[in-house]
């Protein structure tokens, strides 16, 4: 979960169902479950990332009411600054394509003034080194 006092954003980092078990209903449930888990430590906005090659699971997040997003799109909507910090607490590297619930200009435009540099740092970055043993260097 990210965020500040302004504003708690739950983020949904990867979603995977075997294909076996693909339009059973899995990758529901499973969003379902992070929104709940997400929205009881205070998130009142859910974000995930794809690319835009991706149509699966864009059609998962839209069936579930989330506004899908070209980042492009993203960008000239809520300002370069909001779309910044979306990416940086999405950590969005190659992805292209941002889905958010509710998807509400007021409501995100309170990721404004956020120090996304160094939310990236320690939700995306950190861990990364942390996992590829760098950080013991």
């Amino acid at each position: 979960m990210a965020g500040s006092t302004r504003l708690k954003v739950g983020v949904i980092y990867y979603v995977y169902v075997k294909r076996e078990y693909w339009g059973l209903g899995y990758g529901k449930v499973l969003v379902a479950s992070m929104e709940e888990l997400l929205a009881s430590k205070g998130s009142r906005v859910y974000v995930a990332s794809t690319t835009s090659s991706n149509t699966r699971s864009r059609r998962l997040f839209e069936s579930l009411g989330y506004r899908v997003l070209e980042w492009s799109v993203l960008e000239e909507k809520l300002g370069y600054d909001v779309a910044e910090a979306l990416e940086a607490i999405a950590c969005m590297y190659d992805d292209d394509v941002v889905m958010v619930k509710p998807y509400s200009s007021a409501l995100l435009s309170r990721l404004r003034g956020v120090d996304y540099r160094g939310l990236w740092y320690r939700m995306c970055y950190k861990p990364w080194l942390d996992y590829r043993g760098y950080s013991k260097l």
